[in-house]
């Protein structure tokens, strides 16, 4: 069963805490398209990868946009930071649709 991770604009705390001060209208781009929507979809999906929710329900499969939110760059990291192989480095392994570390945006061969 896929369940489909979308990032969204962050509550008005997280916006202040972490995006907040910069000069203008920077503040907003930075907190959304800019960079916090990326990041914060990220942590999103790693959280149920790293807590074994998805290897105790075997049926489900993230799926992101926006090329991974950054995700597919951090898999060696993900990697040497969580061991190895990494809960990541299972779920590029499984069959059931995309993981939340591989990329489905790259263009087909021809």
């Amino acid at each position: 069963m896929p369940i489909c991770v979308h990032p969204g604009i962050p509550p008005r705390p997280v916006r202040d805490a972490y995006y907040g001060r910069l000069p203008k209208d920077l503040s907003c781009i930075f907190g959304i398209a800019g960079c916090g929507w990326h990041v914060d979809t990220a942590v999103h999906v790693l959280r149920p990868v790293l807590s074994g929710a998805l290897d105790r329900r075997a049926e489900l499969t993230l799926v992101t946009g926006h090329m991974g939110e950054g995700l597919p760059a951090m898999v060696a990291r993900f990697d040497q930071m969580f061991g190895a192989p990494s809960r990541l480095s299972t779920c590029r392994g499984r069959s059931a649709g995309p993981s939340p570390t591989r990329s489905t945006s790259a263009p087909a061969a021809s």
